[in-house]
């Protein structure tokens, strides 16, 4: 997911803040950052940036307006990205793409989408914000574009590139092929890319420092890159025991803390990280219904709002963790954004935003932004089913629940240092023992595994819940 550029020389920032009314300093990248891989401490060395700038639309006109005046949503079913005034809570403009608008984001002037299945390629669309209209198309060579930020100057764009089924010598079986890509935010020209053994899966971008999610094959880290000298950082510094393996699908990051949810779609945690060191400090939850399942998160001020798949809007004390307010919304919501001094939850399916009072946490509007997405022929389940992962039984347990291991036969289940028959033994729960489920569940060797923390020794592993004769852990019902 992670994509980079090459150094920019002294000599040519000067020139180029000379020629130019305002300019933003070149900021050193590291071409070659390491990533940390699973078990092992030693860092890997990435491939070489061997693909060349591709050639883009330029130069493009300068923006008219401020993109922060609005806030910024699209139409999936339309292919259009709307401008929605704050002022009166409607939508005020419209910009027709060519491509499905997966992700936008406002800033350096302009508004900047991601445009999925135009001419079978990922594009960013630049938009001035003032007209609004599309003033820049660049195609992503390298493969998809799933992720997207903007700031100090550059576009970065994460990439997800194509599976090719063959592997360099050096390159780790946990790999995906991935990268990040800079464009010039002033022209839209590409500064650079850094190939990965990661997919950057989010960019989130905090002066100085700019934020990535990486997601391998069957784990997530977290990356930091300071912007003033090029310094990377991967969080945890090395997957060294099960406690620093993690899956995770959104982070989010404020003065008060760093906080992650789980891939799992029946978690209704939010997990709370050092950011010195992306170990698990503490889970907070969010709900007990059914549903209740984090989809986003956002850190405001003091405050961590949460959107879950069953319509609420939770806002937890980012500094204690506790549970401060529960908002029923509406179903459908998917993620959450601030502007113009509100919350604003996305509801793709609907077609509507949703303006929410940072204060109170209260709905002020509903704005309407075109026509739903045409209807599924059969409705989707309310809760996604287990994962299923052959000849092994499906999983009856979730994150966040407990379990015991079974009474008959007697026998003790064992504890690994990571999800796999492979992997070293660190010890056992014995039968009839009880046990917090932390995340998974992961497929390895025809196998379900569960992360767990053990109920007395808090001996903290992977189990296995079964194999495709028989379950050895028992789920037990919460209260």
């Amino acid at each position: 997911m992670p994509k980079q550029s090459p150094l920019q020389t002294l000599i040519l920032s000067l020139a180029a803040c000379l020629l130019a009314a305002s300019c933003v300093p070149s900021v050193p990248w590291p071409e070659d950052a390491p990533t940390a891989p699973p078990a092992q401490t030693r860092p890997v060395t990435q491939p070489p940036n061997s693909l060349p700038p591709q050639p883009q639309e330029s130069p493009t006109p300068a923006p008219t307006a401020d993109p922060q005046s609005w806030v910024w949503t699209v139409n999936e079913a339309e292919m259009t990205v709307l401008r929605v005034d704050p002022a009166s809570n409607q939508v005020d403009g419209v910009v027709e793409l060519n491509g499905v608008p997966a992700l936008v984001a406002a800033g350096e002037g302009s508004v900047w989408a991601l445009e999925q299945g135009w001419q079978e390629r990922s594009h960013v669309v630049r938009m001035d914000p003032g007209r609004p209209d599309v003033i820049g198309r660049f195609p992503v060579a390298q493969g998809s574009a799933v992720s997207l930020a903007v700031g100090r100057g550059v576009v970065w764009v994460g990439v997800a590139e194509p599976l090719t089924g063959t592997r360099a010598p050096d390159e780790p079986d946990y790999s995906l092929p991935g990268g990040l890509l800079r464009l010039d935010a002033a022209t839209g020209q590409e500064m650079g890319y850094s190939r990965r053994y990661s997919v950057p899966m989010q960019i989130l971008i905090e002066d100085p420092f700019l934020w990535t999610l990486e997601w391998f094959s069957v784990h997530t880290q977290l990356q930091r890159v300071d912007l003033t000298n090029g310094q990377l950082i991967t969080l945890p510094s090395a997957v060294d025991s099960p406690a620093a393996v993690h899956q995770f699908a959104r982070m989010a990051r404020g003065p008060l803390g760093l906080w992650a949810l789980s891939m799992d779609p029946r978690s209704r945690f939010v997990y709370e990280l050092d950011p010195l060191t992306g170990r698990m400090v503490r889970l907070l939850p969010v709900g007990a219904q059914e549903n209740d399942n984090p989809l986003d998160l956002l850190a405001v001020d003091g405050s961590l709002w949460v959107v879950l798949r069953s319509g609420k809007l939770v806002q937890l004390d980012a500094a204690r963790g506790d549970l401060q307010r529960t908002v029923q919304i509406r179903d459908g919501m998917e993620s959450v954004q601030y502007a113009a001094g509100a919350l604003w939850l996305e509801n793709r399916t609907e077609a509507e935003l949703y303006r929410v009072n940072v204060q109170s946490g209260q709905l002020e509007a509903v704005i309407s932004t075109g026509p739903k997405q045409p209807a599924t022929p059969t409705p989707l389940p309310r809760e996604r089913p287990g994962p299923s992962c052959k000849p092994a039984k499906p999983t009856r347990l979730q994150v966040g629940g407990r379990a015991v291991v079974k009474d008959e036969p007697p026998l003790p289940n064992r504890v690994r240092s990571e999800p796999s028959l492979g992997s070293k033994i660190i010890g056992e729960i014995a039968p009839g023992d009880g046990m917090v489920l932390l995340e998974g569940p992961v497929c390895a060797g025809n196998w379900l595994w569960w992360k767990v923390q053990a109920d007395g020794s808090g001996l903290v592993g992977w189990t296995a819940e079964g194999d495709d004769q028989d379950y050895w852990l028992v789920p037990v019902k919460q209260p």
